[in-house]
């Protein structure tokens, strides 16, 4: 059996079961067991920290809930690396399960051509998605705010850009 991990937040009172339900429809993973690998509130909000409990863990969604509520976030095939590159996923996805514009939780592929640029394992970055970036953690989360840059390495299929997850 899988395990399929769970990054940023508490895989509680963000993840709701219903929120659990969708996100293993859009990973296929039904046979996959939830495990908690690492919570800035509990772990520290430095890139250090995320990489610390990250780094080399596949099969990872990222939870991230903005200051408005929203959640949204993203899942990665592959570990995640301080390597200051990009990494090519070909499986990784970004999605919203709350959004501003009361749309069903959605999973934005991406585009044909973005697959090297899927995920950025960079020392100073927590999780980040796309060459944009599509989504942006930074190093001090709780201090800095992170970014969006919709539509660069993954396909905005509901028209919405960059107030897709603000």
């Amino acid at each position: 059996m899988e395990n399929l991990s769970c990054e940023i937040d508490q895989c509680g009172s963000i993840l709701t079961f219903e929120y659990q339900k969708i996100l293993t429809q859009f990973t296929g993973k039904y046979n996959a067991r939830w495990k908690l690998i690492y919570k800035a509130t509990r772990d520290g909000f430095r890139a250090t920290d995320f990489h610390y409990h990250c780094n080399d863990q596949s099969d990872t969604i990222s939870i991230i809930q903005s200051k408005n509520g929203y959640i949204f976030g993203g899942y990665a095939s592959l570990p995640w690396n301080s390597a200051n590159a990009f990494i090519k996923d070909t499986k990784a996805f970004i999605f919203t399960l709350k959004n501003p514009h009361s749309f069903l939780p959605t999973r934005y592929m991406l585009k044909s051509g973005s697959e090297p640029n899927a995920l950025y394992g960079g020392a100073n970055y927590g999780p980040t998605f796309g060459g944009g970036h599509d989504i942006h953690v930074p190093d001090k989360s709780n201090e800095t705010n992170g970014y969006t840059n919709f539509g660069s390495s993954y396909s905005d299929t509901t028209g919405k850009g960059q107030t897709t997850f603000s």
